[in-house]
């Protein structure tokens, strides 16, 4: 039986596939916004830039806004991209 949770993030992916598709995925709108349990999560579009060891990486600002009236707990852990092309090509620059 699918969770109440799982049936609201159904609902924001309706039309979209990529790899490693699970129950519970919020999907972005148009804009790169994701509203959930009172967060606002926006992400600014890849940009190519180095990693800490001077390789090729793809870097996004990420912003996570409180619309709720209580404090919230969240940190680096809570997200993960999850690419909705089945295959990223090399970085090239």
């Amino acid at each position: 039986m699918e969770s109440e949770g799982e049936a609201a993030a159904a609902k924001t992916c309706i039309g979209k596939s990529y790899p490693d598709q699970h129950k519970k995925d919020i999907c972005a709108d148009a804009s790169g916004r994701v509203t959930l349990d009172g967060l606002t999560i926006e992400a600014s579009p890849f940009s190519p830039k180095s990693d800490a060891l001077g390789g090729p990486a793809l870097c996004s600002d990420l912003s996570v806004h409180n619309i709720s009236s209580k404090s919230q707990d969240y940190n680096v852990l809570d997200f993960k991209f999850r690419p909705r092309l089945a295959t990223l090509l090399p970085l090239q620059r």
